[in-house]
């Protein structure tokens, strides 16, 4: 099973889409929130880009977040 880690905002509206989407196919996930100290430690981890929501899959981070959806 591969380790999906998502760093998002509450008020991303693409974080929650792509997040309800991993739920509704019943995809596990752990979810970093950068408005905590631990999400922006992860932020910082992953090279803190701008763009939300950044996906990272058995600590690989993806070009583009929704390819999780297409390649897990």
């Amino acid at each position: 099973m591969v380790k999906i880690e998502i760093i998002s905002n509450p008020l991303c509206g693409e974080c929650q889409k792509l997040k309800a989407a991993l739920k509704e196919r019943g995809m596990k996930y752990v979810d970093f929130d950068v408005t905590t100290f631990e999400g922006m430690g992860m932020a910082a981890w992953y090279g803190s880009p701008d763009v939300l929501p950044m996906v990272a899959v058995d600590g690989e981070l993806l070009d583009k977040p929704w390819d999780v959806l297409e390649n897990v």
